[in-house]
Parts: C-alpha cells; structure tokens; sequence
C-alpha cells in the first residue's frame, strides 16, 4: 500500500509539476502538435471540399455529399463549406437537410445571398412557403432582384414578384435573366398575354 501511495504522489508531482520543470517547451511542444492538427485538418478539408465541387459538376450527387459531408467534418466552422454542403444536399434532394446546412452557413456568413436563395429554395422545396418568403424578405439587400423575384413567385406570391421584376427590369442595364424570370412571374401571375 505504501509503494502505491508513494506511486501516486510521483505521478501527481510529476503531472503538476510538467508545466513548471519543463516549462515552455513541454507547452510548446503541445502547441506545435494542436496546429499540425488543425492544418491536416484544413488541408483535408479543401481536398474533399474540391472532390465535392467535382462530383456536383459531373452529376453525381452521392458522392458530391459524401465529399461535401466530410469537408464540413474535417472544419465544421467553414461556412463556404458548409454552403457546399447545402447545395449537394438540395442536388441530391434531400431538401430538408439542404435547409438545416444552410441556414448553419448563413449563420457563420450573414451577407452571403446565394446561401440566403439557397436556403429559401430548400424551404420552397420542402413546402415551407412563409418561412421561404420571410427568408427572401431578410435578405432581400443581398439577394439579387432577379433571382429573389423569381424565387417569391415560387412561394406563391407571383403578383409581388411581379412588382419586384418590373421595377428590376426598367433599371438601367437589366440582363435577359431579369426579363426572362419577369416573364415566368407573369406566366406564374396568370398574366399570358404580357408574359410572352
């Protein structure tokens, strides 16, 4: 009993004591391997984050998730990755999911637009309408008009899209893609005639 005891105060001492006996270079020690970690992780994490952006290009959505799953993994803080993740998810499908990954990476990166219509078409997708709308609402500063019009048609409100677009396309240098989503809004509003 008395060589145990004897044991356990070493291991004590020698634990308590580490910190002041070895002094800085114990503690940085530690600290070196902590960033090795971190940039293996970081270097992980683009890799599978580019093998993900891949996938999505050539259509296969299971392994853009995969890829995209394991980005977010390896650096759970990144909201470009996270923003990758929810749209793998919303090419797969898998709408709510899409939902949940982006409204995470918009909550790391708030004036990011693409992740706030991205979030809105998932909850679109999901039946979500009012949610959709108050989504496009919020973000209606970083949202570009054409694509946030289209997108509150899609909620069921073509007649405010309408409103959105018109006034998008009277704006100097309006694109065919304001034009042509003013024109899916009429159609969408009932509007035929003035659609085509």
């Amino acid at each position: 009993m008395n060589a145990r005891r004897i044991l356990t105060i070493g291991v004590s001492a020698l634990v308590l004591g580490a910190p002041v006996i070895g002094g800085p270079s114990l503690i940085g020690g530690l600290a070196v391997a902590s960033n090795k970690v971190v940039t293996q992780d970081a270097k992980q994490a683009a890799k599978e984050a580019q093998a993900a952006r891949k996938a999505l290009k050539g259509g296969d959505a299971q392994r853009a998730v995969t890829h995209a799953e394991a980005a977010v993994t390896f650096d759970p803080r990144n909201g470009e990755y996270r923003q990758l993740l929810g749209e793998t998810y919303l090419f797969a499908g898998r709408f709510v999911s899409a939902a949940q990954a982006l409204n995470e990476a918009l909550s790391l990166d708030p004036a990011n637009g693409r992740t706030a219509l991205n979030l809105a078409l998932a909850q679109i997708a999901s039946g979500e309408w009012t949610t959709a709308r108050q989504t496009l609402e919020t973000h209606a500063a970083t949202i570009p008009a054409s694509d946030r019009g289209l997108a509150i048609a899609l909620t069921g409100d073509p007649s405010t899209a309408v409103a959105v677009l018109m006034d998008a396309a009277r704006q100097p240098g309006a694109d065919a893609k304001t034009r042509q989503n003013l024109a899916l809004s009429l159609a969408l509003a009932g509007q035929w005639q003035q659609a085509r």
